[in-house]
């Protein structure tokens, strides 16, 4: 089962990934395991086993983990969080293994936030992952409830998979 919720600058996935083909987004990717190692494969052939990588946007590659059960967060390019990512971590690189203890640390307070009901904490959740990565900004709300509306219509409609979608916008 896959649980996506939604803000302004990204997406979040608390999902069972199966491991796609090498392939490329318009998004930057923070990606932590949810149990063990990932295993990283690059375009260029290149592969790295880590339990939480950040990857650039436009950057081909394909992640797999022990039971498949990732945390995803797929931040828009253009957004301020994408700028920290770039300034703080990528640094001109294509990508950014992340320390274990703080991997260690975000898969605690998301077990937490888990156990209090994720779409409710998903805003706290968020930002101590954003604060542990050391990324200063500011989580976007929409506040038009139209765009809210629309955007819930969307994510709730059984039309468009099977997976559980939740908003928390």
């Amino acid at each position: 089962m896959t649980t996506i919720c939604v803000m302004i600058d990204h997406i979040f996935l608390d999902t069972e990934y199966r491991q796609p083909n090498i392939h490329q987004h318009l998004a930057k990717h923070i990606i932590i395991s949810q149990s063990g190692n990932l295993s990283v494969m690059f375009d260029e052939g290149e592969t790295l086993e880590c339990k939480g990588i950040i990857i650039d946007s436009n950057v081909a590659h394909t992640v797999a983990s022990e039971e498949n059960k990732m945390l995803i967060f797929l931040i828009d390019d253009t957004s301020a969080l994408a700028k920290n990512l770039s300034q703080r971590q990528l640094l001109e690189d294509s990508f950014f293994v992340m320390d274990n203890l703080a991997v260690e640390q975000i898969q605690e307070v998301y077990t937490t936030c888990h156990a209090e009901g994720l779409p409710q904490s998903y805003i706290d959740f968020s930002k101590q992952v954003f604060r542990l990565l050391n990324l200063s900004c500011h989580i976007s709300s929409i506040t038009d409830s139209r765009i809210q509306w629309a955007l819930n219509h969307i994510l709730k409609s059984t039309h468009i998979d099977n997976c559980n979608h939740t908003t928390y916008i």
